[in-house]
C-alpha cells in the first residue's frame, strides 16, 4: 500500500470539508437574514422542505468544525490544513 496516496486522499477530503464548512456558514448567514426579514422558522422549513430537526439545527447554528466533521483531533486537522494550504 502506498501511504502517500492515502495522504493525498485525506488532504482532498480536508479541502472538501473546508469548502463545506464555508458553505454551511454562508447558509447560516442567509437564514439569519431570512429570519431578520420576518420569515418564521416554520415558513422557512416548509419552503425548503426540511424536517423540524433540520431547521432547528440550522437555526441553532451548531456547525461542526473541521476536526469533528472528519472525526479527527483538532491538532490533526490543523496539521492537514497547513500542509495543503
Amino acid at each position: 500500500m502506498d501511504i502517500s496516496l492515502l495522504r493525498e486522499e485525506i488532504e482532498k477530503l480536508v479541502l472538501l470539508e473546508e469548502v463545506a464548512e464555508r458553505r454551511q456558514k454562508a447558509i447560516e448567514e442567509q437564514l439569519d437574514l431570512a429570519t431578520q426579514a420576518g420569515l418564521s422558522a416554520e415558513e422557512i422549513r416548509n419552503e425548503l422542505g426540511l424536517s423540524k430537526e433540520s431547521i432547528r439545527r440550522l437555526l441553532d447554528q451548531k456547525t461542526p468544525d473541521l476536526a469533528d466533521r472528519l472525526g479527527i483531533s483538532q491538532e490533526s486537522a490543523e496539521n492537514l490544513s497547513e500542509s495543503i494550504g
